[in-house]
């Protein structure tokens, strides 16, 4: 999970449909492609990238309130499966919101041995359920189909983690601008597993002269050094 800049501005539909009361829907068209626009298509919990199976997710479930049911500020892009395991109530209203916190400032992705660890930084509630959501993407299997899905995505963490690894390595081989660039592309917070990219950087051991000022220390310094190298927002 990385911070996402979200739209300011409500999509149109909203406020039409929150008129119709408990007929309206949140899923009009401009919503739905608003939404996959400001989380660069990727589900905002696990970080996969081009859902096959997109949902709008309320932040805080609206259990038939329509503030919270039309509230932009409570619409997020989701996968099924993720959204499946953050119905539970224990995670209701105690999620980080990443349109409005940096998750990274809270909770390390560490990602070893083709398994992850999610340690929260700090005794917030909101910290600790955050990193508990996010461990049971990737490794609850008390369901047939979870088994599955959770598999999936780690199967997805470890592809792009492997061709992450690479480039740092012909980084290393040869530090060149092309190869610099191509590490830095999959460090953007629109990438795919954002989240875990950037917390290997912070926790490198790796010898990268020319990174270990920028990379190997706060957050901050990460989303400058993309900033700066790539010309454009994260």
């Amino acid at each position: 999970m990385v911070k996402c800049d979200k739209s300011p501005v409500a999509p149109a539909s909203l406020k039409v449909e929150k008129l119709k009361g408990e007929n309206g829907s949140y899923r009009g068209e401009d919503v739905v492609e608003q939404l996959k626009t400001d989380f660069h298509d990727k589900c905002y919990i696990c970080e996969l990238k081009g859902l096959q199976d997109p949902e709008i997710e309320h932040l805080v479930p609206h259990k038939g309130n329509l503030d919270l049911k039309f509230d932009w500020d409570n619409l997020f892009w989701s996968c099924g499966h993720c959204n499946s395991i953050k119905n539970q109530r224990k995670y209701d209203g105690k999620i980080i919101n990443c349109c409005q916190e940096d998750p990274e400032l809270h909770i390390q992705f560490l990602y070893t041995d083709d398994n992850i660890d999610v340690k929260p930084l700090d005794d917030h509630e909101e910290t600790q359920m955050t990193a508990q959501l996010v461990d049971e993407v990737f490794n609850l299997r008390n369901t047939g189909m979870r088994v599955i899905k959770s598999a999936q995505r780690m199967k997805a963490l470890q592809r792009e983690m492997n061709i992450f690894f690479n480039e740092l390595k012909r980084y290393q081989e040869n530090k060149s601008e092309t190869n610099k660039r191509r590490v830095v592309v999959r460090l953007k917070r629109s990438a795919a597993f954002a989240a875990f990219k950037r917390s290997y950087i912070t926790e490198i051991k790796m010898n990268m002269p020319n990174f270990k000022n920028m990379w190997h220390c706060k957050i901050e310094r990460i989303n400058h050094f993309v900033y700066k190298n790539h010309h454009r927002r994260l």
